[in-house]
């Protein structure tokens, strides 16, 4: 496998790698924080970015593997979710100024299952308030920018993909 920056792989890419003991949970952990930390004052894709907390899981998912102890596709890999899903102890503020400091008591399912497989929670991701819309636009907290374009929202994108799409 030609190793490129574990940040740019795909997500069956990263978890390949991990699997197969090319890279670490922890490389491709600090990978993924390293461009957070680039590219958030650009893009202000996160709410919350939980670095330490991640990288803690990273190592914890290291030892699983080493000890044999392999939870699934996903053991290892980092994500991301949208600030929408609660993780019990964290704040979820669903995109809303109201919501600036309320603390989840649960998790949720997916959430949950996640965990369970393995995967390395990065942060949360912006969101447009209380999902009530498909741009990425949020008054409380700024606009999202489309990572190839930044000038546009990140539906931009997707739409033009679909488009291309629609045509082929």
């Amino acid at each position: 496998m030609s190793m490129t920056e574990p940040a740019l792989l795909s997500l069956t890419g990263i978890a390949g790698a991990i699997a197969e003991k090319h890279i670490s949970s922890r490389e491709a952990t600090q990978s993924c924080l390293d461009r957070i930390a680039q590219w958030q004052p650009r893009l202000n894709a996160f709410m919350a970015i939980e670095a330490e907390e991640a990288l803690a899981a990273a190592d914890a998912a290291d030892a699983a593997l080493a000890s044999g102890n392999h939870r699934g596709a996903l053991h290892g890999v980092p994500l991301a979710h949208k600030d929408m899903y609660y993780d019990a102890g964290k704040v979820v503020t669903c995109g809303s100024k109201i919501r600036r400091d309320w603390v989840a008591t649960s998790t949720a399912t997916a959430l949950q299952r996640l965990k369970d497989a393995g995967t390395v929670r990065l942060g949360s991701l912006q969101m447009v308030e209380f999902a009530y819309g498909p741009t990425g636009h949020n008054v409380h907290f700024g606009p999202v920018r489309n990572p190839w374009l930044s000038t546009t929202s990140p539906a931009v994108l997707h739409r033009d993909r679909a488009r291309r799409w629609r045509r082929a």
